[in-house]
């Protein structure tokens, strides 16, 4: 009897296989036709949260099958180990001051602290000076319910709606205005090119404030016309 309950435990039914199969299939051809249905967007690292805490739960599980006695807690015992390492971010991939990528550990939130000290200051020179950002800085400043801004700014130009082809060559800027820059994407990449000619320009100033912790970096930058 002893010996036909351990085969019982170890039989996988077919319906639960063919389950698991369509499961792993399901998601490998929704990462692989995605960027096709997107037209070249891929999936997102959070995309994974439908799949890969099954994906765990299963190797955990088969490996825990195949070991016996004390040995079945060490798969267990080292993902747990794994998860709590990775907490912070320390296994992961650099993020680039994306937070689609940074959200896959708690690193978002040295991220979130540079952002929000950062779109602060945007916010100061707001007062003073016309600003320009990118998308990620327009919702944020479109949406005070979310909490990262009282509203939006009226002397604020969110570069990737505004589209201007003479930015990148400085023609008809004003005097004085600020940049903030987070990453090279979604309007980002227009306001490092106004970065870089302004920088190599001598007609015109570029001081610069770096909001940084961690791997995480902001820029504010005050570009002024020379006198």
């Amino acid at each position: 009897h002893l010996s036909a309950l351990r085969q019982k435990e170890h039989r996988v039914s077919p319906r639960l296989s063919g389950a698991a199969l369509l499961l792993v299939v399901s998601f490998l051809l929704f990462f692989f036709l995605n960027p096709l249905a997107s037209k070249g967007v891929p999936g997102l690292p959070r995309y994974t949260t439908m799949f890969s805490p099954l994906l765990a739960a299963g190797l955990v599980a088969s490996s825990e099958r195949r070991l016996s006695g004390r040995l079945r807690a060490l798969p267990g015992t080292l993902f747990l180990v794994l998860f709590l390492a990775n907490m912070g971010g320390r296994l992961e991939p650099p993020s680039m001051n994306l937070y689609p990528l940074a959200e896959r550990s708690l690193a978002y939130e040295k991220l979130l602290s540079v952002q929000q000290a950062s779109l602060d200051r945007l916010q100061e020179l707001g007062q003073t000076m016309p600003t320009y950002y990118d998308h990620f800085a327009h919702y944020r400043l479109s949406y005070p319910e979310t909490g990262w801004a009282a509203g939006p700014l009226e002397s604020g130009t969110p570069v990737r709606i505004t589209r201007n082809p003479t930015w990148r060559e400085l023609t008809g800027m004003p005097d004085e205005f600020a940049l903030l820059i987070e990453a090279e994407w979604l309007g980002g990449e227009e306001l490092a090119a106004i970065e870089r000619r302004a920088t190599a320009s001598p007609e015109w100033t570029v001081e610069t404030e770096v909001f940084e912790e961690g791997e995480f970096t902001n820029r504010v930058l005050v570009v002024r016309r020379s006198p």
